[in-house]
């Protein structure tokens, strides 16, 4: 996810007392821990299980095979561990995590994070697996300083800033309210929810009277936080991830941390839990097929495996390469959309010096600039150039030797003296990667009452989950673990392990 534009401009024009805004970030925090409580079987005691569950015993130990061993297949692997299943996970790579990677090869004694990075105040799943495995928060930095904003090749003057960050908060204040009505576990049994469902969020856009600048913000905004174009977002998404992210405080709080270390702590812990012998990795899944009692998944060295229940973890972009026997239901493919990284390595962070933040916006072939290396002492430092949605393709499409130059033009117009501090870079190109071929998802107009039903039911005995199949928290890395332990929950009830 980008860094939010509104958040940035709420920090340096909104309401001067915390209190206007209601409660504070650490009160969030708080409150979704409070809410985290109970929902891991992983952190309950007996793994879940009630006197009145029933146990599985070594002969009645069901088998479950885990598609995937990024975040989502991790934690309901991890979760059914708990409750007793017998799991194995099979990863493509030779790495787990999948699209959280953190990596300490950028700058010498500091972590960047090539992929998943920011975790909200609101966002439970992580807050209970903060608790489990002992694992620290870096607060984000609330920068009060004026953002850089090119629109149209010309830079923000702060006076614009101020009167635009009222105007976007009334019109964002429509759909808060708006989200308010919606369930956000199941957002197509809302009110008017086809409607809702049909409308892009493009038309819920041209609907609003605002200026034309205004306009553009909203749109750098939605663009670059669900990284596919406003035409290609079901609006009905947009009201469903923020009822989920606590309607106002999604706006303010949905990247108020990263991960002490780098988010791919959570991956150690978790793969440590599971033990190597349940993970295999370089085995790519090439089939899976229901037979009469059983599962059968099969890798690319040819060998099948036979399991009571599969759980597909890997993005909606990889089930092409997959055999399915019986076929997935057609028109069963959620939208992914488009993501980049340009991480910068500079000698310093030199804007520390400076009047502006290194929290920048624009409509060029970046959508948002931060430090990606806060607070990780002295030295070289690494500004972080993402790009969603249309701005992402475009960055695609500059060629690698032209790359540095491009975007050192647009840095250097957002932060002048980048040009003179530069001295590396990195591309993330999600889209290229060939096990991910994408950014993250978001749902296209129509997608929440068709596909999402769909998603959050068994197909026979395989169980879909991704951040995609978290509409709630869809594209964050909350999504995926979510919907991991979602998935784990669902199986240990349905077999009687543990209480609904």
């Amino acid at each position: 996810m980008a860094r939010s534009l509104y958040a940035r401009l709420l920090e340096r024009y909104g309401p001067k007392n915390l209190g206007e805004r209601g409660p504070s970030r650490r009160d969030v925090l708080k409150a979704t821990m409070a809410a985290s409580a109970g929902m891991l079987i992983s952190g309950c005691k007996g793994g879940g299980r009630s006197s009145s569950s029933t146990s599985l015993t070594s002969e009645s130990q069901r088998r479950v095979i885990v598609v995937g061993g990024g975040f989502a297949g991790l934690a309901a692997a991890y979760e059914l561990l708990s409750a007793g299943y017998k799991v194995h996970v099979y990863e493509a790579r030779s790495r787990l995590g999948g699209r959280v990677l953190s990596m300490p090869d950028v700058v010498n004694g500091k972590v960047v994070e090539g992929g998943g990075e920011f975790i909200g105040a609101n966002h439970p799943t992580w807050a209970a697996y903060k608790q489990q495995f002992g694992l620290d928060y870096a607060p984000v930095t609330e920068d009060k300083k004026f953002p850089p904003i090119i629109i149209g090749g010309k830079k923000l003057e702060e006076r614009q800033a101020k009167a635009l960050t009222e105007e976007m908060t009334a019109a964002l204040a429509t759909m808060n309210a708006a989200a308010a009505k919606i369930d956000a576990d199941y957002p197509w049994k809302s009110d008017n929810s086809i409607e809702l469902d049909a409308m892009s969020a493009a038309q819920w856009l041209a609907g609003l009277k605002v200026s034309e600048l205004c306009r553009k913000l909203i749109q750098i905004e939605l663009e670059g936080t669900n990284n596919v174009a406003l035409a290609r977002q079901s609006y009905l998404g947009n009201l469903t991830q923020v009822k989920g992210g606590g309607v106002e405080k999604y706006w303010s709080d949905s990247e108020s941390y990263r991960c002490l270390g780098g988010s791919s702590q959570l991956t150690l812990k978790l793969a440590a839990a599971l033990g190597v012998d349940r993970i295999t990795h370089k085995a790519p899944v090439i089939a899976i097929r229901a037979k009469e009692r059983e599962m059968v998944v099969s890798t690319a060295d040819g060998e099948p495996h036979e399991c009571d229940d599969v759980v597909l973890a890997i993005p909606p972009t990889m089930w092409k390469k997959i055999f399915f026997f019986p076929e997935l239901p057609e028109g069963l493919r959620p939208q992914m959309g488009s993501a980049t990284k340009y991480l910068a390595t500079v000698k310093e962070a030199y804007w520390a010096k400076k009047t502006y933040s290194p929290n920048g916006y624009t409509d060029l072939e970046i959508s948002a600039t931060w430090d990606a290396t806060e607070k990780q002492g002295a030295g070289p430092a690494v500004v972080c150039g993402f790009s969603g949605g249309p701005v992402a393709e475009a960055a695609r499409k500059i060629s690698p030797g032209d790359r540095d130059k491009r975007f050192g033009l647009i840095l250097e117009a957002m932060m002048p003296g980048f040009v003179d501090n530069f001295q590396k870079s990195r591309f993330m190109d999600w889209p290229a990667d060939p096990w991910v071929l994408g950014g993250y998802s978001f749902p296209g107009p129509g997608e929440v009452t068709t596909i999402g039903p769909v998603l959050r039911e068994a197909y026979g005995q395989m169980h879909f989950a991704g951040e995609y199949n978290c509409l709630k928290f869809v594209g964050y890395m909350e999504g995926a673990l979510n919907s991991g332990v979602t998935v784990a929950r669902e199986i240990a009830i349905r077999d009687g392990v543990m209480k609904g």
